[in-house]
């Protein structure tokens, strides 16, 4: 895994902010492409392939989804809205595993990729309205 963070550091250091919406949906590709390889039922020799995926997947998103979501939030009210996001990710983190072990246990253990492929596909659905919104306001900006 660390080799293979460290090959996606490198991409990153490749491409600057201009490509950040390219980068954010490449790494969202490849967090895709682990679920959809997951959800198939794979080998033991698959599944240890598919876990780099996704490694690498977060390198090269990561960086640029913190970036865009540094630029979309005021100055002013940085400081309460990171401080209440972090207490979310860490009350969604601690009650996560409880309900993906009772869709394993009730439903079937494969039935988590699903839900998480359905959660990456409006991430980048959501990626992509803010993209055009983005593209729209640069638009109405210019005389």
């Amino acid at each position: 895994m660390s080799l293979v963070k460290i090959f996606g550091s490198a991409v990153i250091k490749d491409h600057g902010r201009d490509k950040s919406f390219l980068m954010i949906f490449v790494g969202m590709f490849l967090m895709i492409v682990y679920t959809a390889m997951m959800i198939r039922n794979p080998t033991f020799l698959v599944v240890l392939v598919a876990y780099a995926v996704p490694s690498l997947g977060d390198t090269i998103w990561y960086p640029y989804h913190s970036l865009l979501l540094y630029q979309q939030v005021p100055r002013v009210k940085s400081g309460e809205f990171f401080g209440v996001f972090s207490s979310i990710k860490k009350v969604i983190g601690m009650g996560l595993p409880f309900i993906s072990g009772l869709i394993a246990f009730y439903v079937n253990p494969l039935r988590n990729y699903f839900v998480s492929l359905a959660f990456y596909l409006i991430a980048v659905l959501l990626y992509v309205l803010l993209k055009k919104h983005e593209r729209k306001s640069v638009h109405d900006a210019t005389p």
